[in-house]
């Protein structure tokens, strides 16, 4: 087991927005090199990734569970 795995501590946030709420496109700060791929998918397309093995990070998985079940 890595050590990173028991020493980790992760906040999430879920917040709900509009497209009249965006600010912009997202994809980090290109001032500070960021270079972030936003994808925005349907949560029942994220669940069908998650069962068929595309989205595998555990982290990614327990926030969508929640999701699911809230």
């Amino acid at each position: 087991m890595s050590p990173g795995s028991v020493t980790e501590h992760l906040t999430f946030f879920t917040g709900t927005y509009t497209d009249d709420s965006r600010h912009g496109d997202g994809g980090g700060d290109g001032v500070e090199g960021e270079q972030v791929e936003v994808v925005e998918l349907s949560l029942p397309d994220t669940m069908a990734a998650v069962a068929a093995g595309t989205i595998v990070d555990a982290k990614t998985v327990l926030l969508l569970t929640h999701l699911t079940t809230t």
